[in-house]
């Protein structure tokens, strides 16, 4: 099941990070500072929504098909996530900040997948316990190991660490 991400731990970090800028006189950019911590908050209520939605799906009659609200607040994720990521990496020091699991999902499976290095166009939807929502796990045989999506949880779990990993580097510097 969904482990429930820590956000008030990430939260301070990034209000630490904030802190420790203005103690240095690193110039922010403000804008993208709110940008960042809104956007923060609103990946932690999408997953708790994604969590709430997969647990009353699971448990329908109907567990089988995913239901379009389920599909659409999953891609709204990564969407919403891969532009939290794009604006962290604009603020000073944390330009290295990435996430190859909501990244490659985002870029090869959501909006370019019809580009040769992805070409996989088959639409399907599952989720599971341990891994939460997965975008297109139905492949054929050759293009399973093109981009795998290890599943939302996973790759919100990453998206996480690395943040946390990244600002502790920068507030204890």
């Amino acid at each position: 099941m969904f482990l429930k991400i820590n956000f008030k731990e990430t939260g301070s970090l990034y209000y630490a990070y904030i802190q420790h800028a203005k103690r240095n006189n690193i110039e922010l950019n403000k804008e993208l500072i709110r940008e960042v911590g809104r956007r923060l908050k609103q990946l932690s209520i999408l997953m708790e929504i994604i969590a709430q939605l997969t647990v009353r799906e699971s448990n329908s009659k109907n567990s089988n098909i995913p239901s379009n609200e389920l599909w659409m607040y999953v891609e709204s994720f990564y969407y919403l996530a891969f532009r939290t990521r794009n604006v962290i990496k604009r603020l000073p020091g944390l330009s290295s900040f990435d996430c190859p699991g909501i990244r490659n999902v985002r870029n090869h499976l959501l909006e370019h997948p019809e580009n040769k290095n992805s070409g996989i166009l088959t639409e399907s939807f599952s989720w599971g316990k341990a891994s939460g929502p997965v975008i297109k796990v139905r492949r054929k045989e050759i293009e399973r190991r093109i981009f795998p999506d290890a599943g939302l949880y996973a790759n919100y779990l990453e998206f996480q660490e690395k943040l946390k990993l990244l600002l502790e580097k920068r507030v204890l510097k």
